[in-house]
């Protein structure tokens, strides 16, 4: 090794053995974000099946078809109400209401209902047939409740949850969660069909037919079209573009422009929307349970298996925090949004974290609702 090179070793060496070690640790340690479990919820004897929230309260559905509200800065259980049947769909909060999907009995063919509840008493407040089917998501919209069906109807319906603005069945069965926000939904059928209608007329205003059935699709804010598969191809049908990943596409949103992805090959990543061009991605222990996205952009994830949630940078994806889970997740329902604070359901319990200390007084920003992510 030439003699230059092994002065410079030996300088740099000697400087690190002048910095104090407390130094040391801190430039370690400084930008490394730490969370604190707030309270944790459970109701005996059921598991949480799907969250919602607003600033006051969190709102959880249960597999005997219980509603529960809790204090969002305490964990204190407000009020709890039997639905009745069998609850098929996720929770929407919107206004003064809860908006659910109810089968009367425990079957799937049994008659089906749009139920919204005041949110302050958990009492019913409306109730309104609709057609039967196995699953539902419940969306709002500028222009009211919008409500999709996996046998393939789609409803909007007016805010106080009594009157169909319109109905529509445009395809076979729907397959996967549908894509509803900003005056469109999109989904994907079970013939291989991505659609797109709009949330005012219910009119179809974009249809093509792919290769194989999409497991994720997307719209972005200046209306492009992003779907991903179960053979781990992303396409943008505005760009032409198409990225091989290793696995299916499991869970996809928006970053500044960009294409936040995780896969079933236990990868994250962060892509170009305009050319599809990978900005950076990481590997993870497991197969990811669920991303959400906090108001200063990063990145909280939550990993199948394993007992630590980390919290990542976007810029090029470093871990700079972590959640202490205590017991491995083996089932998670992940808001996709937070902020300081982060509200889950984890193993059939809801837990509450956040980087600041748990001050009673503070109340966490509003998270999406959110249903149990696919394995």
């Amino acid at each position: 090794m030439p003699r230059s090179i092994l002065f410079f070793i030996a300088v740099f060496v000697s400087s690190l053995a002048n910095v104090p070690e407390s130094r040391l640790v801190a430039q370690t340690t400084a930008s490394q974000v730490e969370f604190t479990k707030c309270w944790q919820f459970a109701e005996p004897e059921s598991e949480i099946v799907a969250l919602s929230a607003d600033s006051r309260a969190v709102f959880a559905s249960t597999s005997d078809a219980r509603i529960t509200s809790v204090a969002r800065t305490t964990g204190e259980k407000l009020w709890s109400t039997e639905v009745g049947g069998s609850i098929a769909s996720n929770l929407l909060t919107f206004g003064d209401r809860l908006y659910l999907v109810a089968h009367r009995g425990n079957s799937p063919g049994d008659q089906a209902s749009l139920k919204s509840l005041t949110k302050e008493t958990g009492i019913l407040a409306k109730d309104l047939p609709i057609h039967r089917g196995e699953r539902y998501y419940v969306e709002s919209d500028a222009s009211g409740i919008i409500v999709v069906s996996s046998s393939g109807d789609v409803y909007s319906v007016s805010a106080s949850g009594d009157q169909i603005l319109w109905h529509r069945k445009p395809t076979g069965s729907v397959v996967g969660k549908p894509y509803i926000n900003r005056g469109a939904i999109v989904l994907s059928s079970s013939d291989r069909n991505l659609i797109r209608l709009s949330a005012k007329t219910g009119e179809i205003d974009f249809i093509k037919q792919l290769p194989y059935a999409p497991s994720v699709v997307f719209s972005s804010r200046s209306g492009d079209l992003f779907y991903g598969d179960a053979r781990g191809n992303l396409s943008s049908v505005t760009e032409r573009w198409t990225l091989k990943l290793g696995a299916q596409v499991s869970e996809l949103f928006e970053l500044d422009g960009t294409l936040i992805v995780s896969s079933h090959d236990n990868f994250l990543y962060r892509i170009s929307a305009r050319n599809g061009d990978v900005k950076w991605r990481r590997r993870l222990a497991g197969r990811i349970a669920g991303t959400s996205l906090s108001t200063d952009k990063s990145l909280l994830v939550f990993i199948l298996g394993d007992s630590t949630a980390i919290l990542l940078e976007p810029k090029r994806g470093r871990i700079i925090g972590q959640i202490a889970l205590g017991t491995p997740i083996e089932a998670a329902v992940i808001p996709r949004t937070f902020d300081g604070g982060s509200i889950v359901s984890l193993n059939g319990d809801v837990l509450a974290f956040d980087t600041a200390s748990c001050d009673a007084k503070k109340a966490p920003a509003l998270t999406a609702s959110a249903l149990p992510n696919p394995k």
